[in-house]
Parts: C-alpha cells; structure tokens; sequence
C-alpha cells in the first residue's frame, strides 16, 4: 500500500505542474524553449544541477537565443544581459526564472532559446594517420597552395604554442592571437571585448614568451591541462603544422597564420569564439 501511495502522490504532483505550465508558456511560447533549460532552472531550485548544460550563476544562466537581430531592445528590457551577437544567434545571460523565459520566448522575433551544452572531446588520432585521413597535403601536392596570406581559426581545447610545428623560419610564432576562456585575467592581462572573460594574448605576448628562460612566464594558456588531452593542438597541426618538429607532420596550410580560442566546448563558449574569430 506504501508503494500505491508514492506512486499516487507522484501522479499527483505531475498533474499539479503540468496544470500550472500554461500560466507560466503560452502554446507557441513553449515549443521556442529547449526542454534541458527549462531542466536546469528547475534542477537549480531544489538545489541541484543538471548534467551536460551550464548551470545557474547569481541568478542567470547563459543561453543562445536564436532571433531577429532586432530583437535586442526588447530582450534588455526583460533583464537579459547580451554577451555577444553573431546575426541570428545571440549569447546571453537571462534570469534563472521561468516566468521570465517564457516571456522572452513569447516575442514574436524570438525563434528557440536553448540552453549552453557541453561537448565531449572524441578521441585523437596520431597526426601520422590524420594527415591521410584528411588527405591534408591534397591543396599543396595539387595546387600548390601553401596558406600564406591565410588566417586559420580553431576553437578547440587551447593550442601547444611552443610546439615547433607553429613557429615561421624565423623562429617567431605564427600564432597571432590566443583567447583562452578558462583564465582569469591577473596583473596587465585583459579579456576581449565585449566578452568580459578569459584572457587574450597576442602574437608579440607569445613572442616574448618564447624568448624567456621560463615557460609560461608570460602566456599562461595552455593544451590538454583541462581535458586531459591536447585536441586543440592536434587540430590546429592538422590545420596549419610547418612539419619542423621530429616527424615533419605537415599540415593543409603549413604557412598560415594561426588565431585559437582555448574553450571549456560549451555552446555559449564556442558561439562567443567564432564570433571573436570573426572579428
């Protein structure tokens, strides 16, 4: 009988919340929110939180709304905090609280709100077999393209830039900015505007780094301390290695200039670094 109870109290319950979701979504208003968000903020009310999405922070979460660039006015006006802006997809800061959700998703221009997922990283292969695979000498054997002139963007874990495989003929880094997301900044370092996060360092920064006696004097940013694994250099290799380390791995594009957002891979995380790639 104890057990009919739970289960009759549980129905119960279920009937309660549900009766309550149109006072909080209209018909249309609902089917624009991501249901794992919706989880988050209820996970975070009984004092847990969700799996594979960001949490809540002070009151918000951050979240990608898809919608009319135009629709920004509106969006501050419901206390959304607008991080950054690329077109259609807007990476923001809303308030933990559904009522407020639902309103943003009851404008018109607001198309899906969803919330910031994080991805796994799949396992790297050895660039030995990757170049094949990826048949990256196929643009230089056949064309002679060599990527000068080229600017290669990766958002990934973070890039080795001491690895040699990065670095021109004349000893310099061909990497010409690193923003690594995970730092905190400390001393003279800054965050890129308008992100207000992490740490932005420049090719000159990583140059002077190069040339100290101490690693990391300088650039703080690092592979694989994160993750456990340097995928990020692994693709940035692919991408853009001049073949100089033991091995001559060869990238697609071995004389391209390299710019590498180091990134935690949540969705909020990775929109913001191609919209600072971008610009």
């Amino acid at each position: 009988m104890r057990v009919k109870y739970k289960i009759g109290a549980s129905v119960i319950i279920a009937i309660v919340v549900f009766s309550l979701l149109p006072t909080i979504f209209s018909d249309d208003s609902t089917n624009k929110i991501d249901h794992v968000l919706i989880q988050a903020i209820k996970m975070n009310q009984m004092g847990q939180k969700a799996m594979g999405i960001e949490g809540v922070s002070a009151g918000k979460i951050r979240c990608v709304i898809m919608a009319d660039p135009s629709v920004t006015s509106d969006l501050e006006a419901l206390g959304v905090e607008i991080i950054a802006q690329m077109e259609n997809f807007i990476v923001a800061s809303i308030p933990a609280d559904l009522n407020t959700i639902g309103e943003i998703a009851s404008l018109n221009k607001v198309t899906y709100i969803f919330g910031s997922r994080k991805h796994e990283i799949p396992p790297t292969p050895k660039l030995d077999t990757a170049k094949a695979a990826a048949e990256s000498g196929a643009a230089r054997e056949w064309y002679g393209a060599s990527g000068d002139g080229v600017l290669v963007g990766v958002v990934d874990t973070g890039i080795d830039y001491q690895h040699a495989d990065f670095l021109g003929s004349d000893g310099t880094t061909r990497i010409l900015y690193i923003w690594d997301q995970f730092l905190v900044p400390i001393g003279t370092e800054t965050s890129p505007i308008p992100f207000g996060y992490g740490v932005e360092y420049t090719k000159a920064d990583i140059d002077a780094d190069l040339a100290t006696p101490a690693p990391h004097d300088i650039v703080r940013s690092t592979d694989g301390i994160y993750f456990g694994i340097a995928h990020g250099t692994h693709v940035s290799g692919i991408a853009a290695s001049s073949g100089m380390a033991p091995g001559n791995y060869i990238g697609m594009a071995p004389e391209a200039n390299l710019a590498v957002v180091a990134c935690p891979l949540y969705d909020a995380d990775i929109i913001n670094g191609w919209i600072y790639l971008l610009n």
